[in-house]
């Protein structure tokens, strides 16, 4: 058995009709089981569909993911990235005259360019959230990375945050967008600003704890951001360790 939280599989799972759009793109091979919090109940569900549907090799799970199934790894593997890979070709086609992201907002700047303005803003955001723990960054500024930080979309997107809960683990509830201009950077100016962006996403996250927190909730994690996004740029992910901040940013 698989279980994962792909680009495709989720923008389907989180969908307001992701029940229809399931049985749209993977007919009844791929079932459909509404939003349930992870736990043993969602397995006996999980154990239900099956018995009922003998001839299913996986199910959407609504705002969550996709669970894929057979008789032995390899098949199993082979199932999921098909899976996948139908999303993903139906998003392609559904999506092919228009313009991803709503179209370019911002630059993209060389890669020089970029790294310069990386290894100029890493040092200075470090300093302003290592006051609990010292912190490791990492820098991401892969081409899918750089389409969405310029993308004219971009701010409204990241304020949504991530589609998967399970990704909140790891990213927070969003990302920071820094408050940079790559047509006219100003490295100076944008450091100067970011103290009170900083200082208004942990008020922010605080705010947001103490809004849906209960009597058995755990203590409020590091408020700070994990991913900042930097227009132009690219992406950078702090954590107290490397590894850490590198499977933040794939999140």
């Amino acid at each position: 058995m698989d279980h994962i939280h792909s680009d495709a599989i989720i923008a389907i799972a989180a969908a307001s009709n992701s029940k229809e759009l399931t049985q749209k793109i993977f007919g009844d091979t791929i079932g459909w089981l509404p939003w349930k919090k992870p736990g043993y109940e969602l397995g006996l569900w999980l154990e239900d569909f099956c018995l009922r549907n003998p001839d299913a090799k996986g199910v959407v799970l609504e705002s969550h993911g996709l669970f894929c199934w057979d008789d032995d790894a390899e098949t199993c593997y082979a199932t999921t990235l098909n899976t996948i890979n139908r999303a993903i070709a139906w998003f392609e086609e559904q999506t092919a005259d228009i313009p991803a992201l709503a179209g370019e907002k911002h630059p993209t700047l060389s890669a020089a360019e970029r790294h310069r303005v990386a290894t100029a803003l890493m040092p200075a955001i470090r300093g302003m959230i290592s006051g609990d723990s010292h912190k490791v960054d990492h820098f991401d500024d892969q081409d899918a990375v750089l389409q969405f930080v310029g993308a004219q979309d971009m701010p409204r997107l990241a304020a949504l945050g991530p589609s998967c809960p399970d990704h909140f683990l790891r990213t927070k509830i969003r990302p920071l967008v820094v408050d940079f201009d790559p047509a006219n950077p100003d490295i100076d100016a944008t450091i100067a600003g970011l103290t009170e962006m900083v200082g208004a996403y942990r008020a922010d996250y605080t705010a947001y704890y103490e809004r849906c927190k209960h009597d058995n909730s755990p203590t409020i994690r590091d408020p700070n951001a994990v991913v900042y996004l930097v227009p132009g740029v690219g992406m950078i992910t702090s954590a107290k360790e490397k590894a850490t901040a590198q499977i933040s940013g794939e999140f």
